[in-house]
């Protein structure tokens, strides 16, 4: 059942953003968006200006990670997992996008407050770093991070759900990652991704890349 919500929730509309030209994220973002505001509305009453800040970001990683790590425990949740990470890569994308602008915050955030130095969750948490100045690198590097992330078990959500419509279960979660991050490769270097993006998929990869060298050995 857990399989079967997560795929409708959140894996059938990134693929319906995929075939009509959205971003992949696009129905994703909305549904985090809550439970980003949600981690700030709690730890900002309890916490520092620091931890209220990080609170947001913190607080999608772990309905989003802590889960994955769960299914990835049990073969019959593997699609859940996959799902899991997929949205877990969306957000680290999203909070790299956000993070570009920590040096000079412009725009409005969620509900219309205008960003700046004292609104600004990667201003503040920066700057208690003194990594404010560096932070439209770190965020371009972040985004690439959560980009590669979010196409690998994007396309590992797709291995693992349709082979389990015929009954067949992997016995590991490399079986399903490996592959998936083999075909992301790929595709990375057919859109001229950052090379970061490339080592990512590389090093999920790495199983098949390996277990392949030894075949032809």
């Amino acid at each position: 059942m857990f399989n079967g919500i997560l795929t409708i929730a959140f894996l059938m509309p990134a693929v319906f953003a995929k075939l009509i030209g959205l971003p992949l994220g696009f129905f994703h973002y909305p549904v985090y968006a809550m439970i980003h505001e949600a981690g700030h509305g709690i730890m900002c009453l309890l916490s520092s200006r620091f931890i209220c800040s990080a609170a947001g970001t913190l607080n999608e990683m772990i309905f989003s990670l802590a889960p994955a790590l769960i299914c990835f425990r049990t073969r019959e949740t593997y699609v859940a997992a996959c799902v899991l990470m997929m949205c877990a890569g969306l957000s680290i994308q999203n909070a790299g996008t956000y993070m570009q602008s920590a040096e000079h915050p412009r725009g409005r955030g969620f509900a219309g407050v205008p960003l700046n130095a004292n609104t600004h969750d990667w201003t503040i948490m920066l700057t208690q770093f003194n990594l404010v100045g560096e932070s439209f690198d770190l965020g371009q590097k972040t985004e690439a991070v959560g980009s590669a992330l979010a196409v690998i078990f994007f396309t590992a959500s797709l291995v693992a759900v349709i082979p389990s419509l015929y009954g067949w279960s992997p016995q590991s979660p490399s079986d399903i990652i490996a592959p998936s991050a083999a075909t992301s490769l790929i595709y990375l270097l057919y859109i001229g991704a950052k090379e970061i993006e490339l080592l990512i998929a590389v090093l999920f990869a790495a199983p098949l890349i390996l277990k392949a060298f030894k075949g032809i050995r």
